[in-house]
């Protein structure tokens, strides 16, 4: 059963531009404020070998990560449900994803390579959503595409311009963290809205079709 709301109200370049903003704004506090206030100065991310796994951190960075970044399912569901029928769950689906960022990212405080936590928390992300999204529209599968192709190379991208500008490798400090942290969330936010937004646009395109189509089946068998 499809429950998208048509909102004719709301042109689709506007749609777009909302949801990007909506997420580019979103992760970009989150990682530029909510990471570097005073309880966090004493958990800055180290790079090193795969070393012991601390749960203690792991547990303090989960909840550290995840309680701001309700801030992006906030966000978010404030724009798609001018299109859509959708839970109130969908506020900590992006929470949950950067709980997990965290719990292992800071659990592993020597791990030399994130990317395995950061594709597993853009997985868990997509397929959160993906259940929240799967009765309202179809072909939502491809969404957990969408979401983690956005998640994880906006990760890349946000690294590599650490990288190139001379940020990514110098001891850390709160100052240094705030740039970091904001430089990639502003990345991630940027690529997460492009990517996800084409394919709810797509998404929903496809929903309206179907409507109009079922629409007609339906007159037709009345005939």
């Amino acid at each position: 059963m499809t429950t998208t709301r048509i909102a004719d109200s709301l042109p689709q370049w506007a749609f777009v531009l909302w949801w990007f903003l909506a997420n580019m704004i979103s992760f970009s506090l989150i990682a530029a404020l909510f990471h570097n206030f005073p309880l966090a100065f004493s958990f800055p991310p180290r790079l090193g070998s795969f070393g012991f796994f601390e749960f203690q951190s792991a547990a303090f960075g989960a909840i550290l990560g995840a309680v701001p970044a309700i801030l992006i399912g906030l966000l978010q569901r404030v724009v798609l449900r001018r299109h859509l029928i959708l839970s109130r769950w969908w506020i900590l689906s992006a929470a949950s994803g950067v709980g997990l960022l965290h719990f292992l990212s800071d659990g592993f405080p020597d791990a030399k390579d994130l990317s395995i936590a950061v594709f597993a928390s853009g997985v868990l992300v997509g397929l959160l959503q993906w259940f929240l999204l799967r009765r309202s529209m179809s072909l939502s599968a491809w969404w957990v595409l969408a979401s983690l192709a956005g998640w994880y190379l906006g990760w890349v991208a946000g690294m590599a311009l650490l990288d190139g500008i001379g940020l990514l490798n110098l001891p850390w400090t709160p100052e240094l963290g705030f740039q970091q942290h904001g430089l990639v969330g502003s990345v991630v936010g940027m690529a997460y809205g492009i990517l996800t937004g084409a394919g709810l646009v797509w998404l929903l395109r496809g929903n309206r079709h179907r409507a109009a189509r079922d629409k007609i089946h339906r007159m037709d068998a009345e005939v």
